[in-house]
């Protein structure tokens, strides 16, 4: 039984994703279509984007993971405040 990777995560998370930012959170001051609270950045696989943990210091599931383009990770409470 193999375990899956840090990197096996972050790959199944941006496919999930599809190089667009997750983010939701109300207070976060990203870019959002009218109505609509998630991020409207977009990003490559190997562009700037952060595998953000819901629960800082937990493991690294996909379930357990958002991608975050770098401005909306940075306000998180458990990364930036």
């Amino acid at each position: 039984m193999s375990l899956t990777t840090r990197e096996d995560v972050r790959l199944k998370v941006y496919q999930r994703c599809g190089g667009r930012c997750e983010c939701v959170r109300s207070h976060c001051q990203h870019p959002r279509v009218v109505g609509g609270s998630r991020c409207t950045r977009t990003f490559s696989y190997d562009g700037k984007w952060e595998l953000h943990r819901l629960t800082a210091g937990s493991e690294y599931t996909v379930s357990g993971c958002e991608a975050l383009c770098v401005e909306c990770h940075k306000q998180t409470q458990s990364y930036g405040g």
